[in-house]
């Protein structure tokens, strides 16, 4: 009978498990691919409209920074489709939870598994996947710098999409009354302003520090960005873009309601309105000299570069 020495048994064991691997490997490769194709064509269809046909480089998308291997799914999908398809393959992938482990890349997988669960609005799933990732990062050999960064982003970046879906609508209907604000009866603009405060308060500025409001995925996102770490310069990038968009939104509350109240008169009889509205404007105003200025180191110290001549214009 021939007898084997221990390399070569430890061998063929390999030879024979590699097999097994290559399909949730496969399958993550996949899906990675999928959801970059997805960001792309998301920027394309929704971030550049969404920012005045904005060039691809100045909004933030995920295409930017991931780096696929595998070959996705075909490009005649939406965005949509294909991140449910990268959903789709990663739940697959994570049956075999070892053998992406073995290549150490399960808390990779687990933060592309959170990325589109994110724009899908699955947001618990997002979230689960992004708190099993960031465990992850703590004990795996070979980590992703750009991936702990995502994982521990995900919540936050939630958040400001949370704020935009709840806030869009109130000021779509503050810009629709434009026009007739002059009109407006002052018991119909104060109501108006009540709502609006309270919005506000729920969703942009919140007392409660545990809130999903805007300022604290702001707080929280700039701890993620506070690393000196050179392999995260580019990811960094990512989320304070992803920053400068719930900026934004935050800027387009204020200028139209202040445009409103200044329109039917309210600010200028009411002390109280002027007051409130002034306070913000100047915490705003702290806020984005903040982070323009961390753009600009971020760009090479260049005001000429597109990325900040884009933002100041649009802050």
């Amino acid at each position: 009978m021939k007898s084997y020495t221990y390399p070569t048994i430890l061998s063929l064991l390999v030879i024979l498990l590699l097999p097994a691997c290559f399909p949730a490997i496969q399958l993550y490769q996949g899906a990675s691919a999928d959801f970059s194709k997805g960001a792309e064509k998301e920027m394309k269809d929704v971030l550049a409209t969404r920012f005045d046909n904005a060039p691809a480089d100045v909004v933030p998308t995920l295409s930017q920074v991931l780096n696929t291997e595998g070959e996705g799914t075909s490009n005649n999908l939406s965005y949509t489709q294909l991140y449910q398809s990268a959903l789709d393959k990663l739940d697959k992938a994570l049956k075999k939870k070892g053998a992406l482990q073995e290549s150490d890349v399960l808390g990779n997988a687990l933060t592309v598994k959170a990325l589109a669960a994110w724009k899908l609005k699955r947001y618990e799933e997002a979230e689960s996947a992004a708190a099993e990732a960031r465990a992850l990062f703590k004990t795996q050999e070979e980590n992703s710098p750009r991936d702990e960064v995502l994982s521990e982003a995900v919540p936050s970046l939630i958040t400001l999409d949370m704020v935009y879906d709840s806030t869009h609508q109130l000021i779509e209907d503050l810009k629709s009354i434009t026009n007739t604000a002059s009109d407006l009866p002052k018991s119909e603009a104060m109501t108006l302003f009540a709502n609006f405060q309270a919005a506000y308060t729920t969703f942009i500025q919140n007392e409660d520090a545990n809130s999903r409001c805007l300022l604290n995925a702001f707080d929280d996102l700039d701890q993620v960005r506070a690393v000196s770490d050179p392999d995260k310069k580019r990811v960094c990038q990512f989320v304070l873009l992803s920053e400068l968009t719930g900026l934004k939104n935050w800027y387009d509350a204020l200028f139209h309601i202040d445009n409103v109240m200044k329109l039917s008169q309210v600010k200028q009889s009411e002390v109280a309105v002027k007051n409130w509205i002034t306070a913000e404007r100047d915490r705003y105003e702290d806020k984005r000299k903040v982070m323009m200025e961390e753009l600009l180191e971020s760009l090479g110290g260049s005001e000429d570069h597109p990325t900040y001549t884009f933002w100041d214009s649009k802050l």
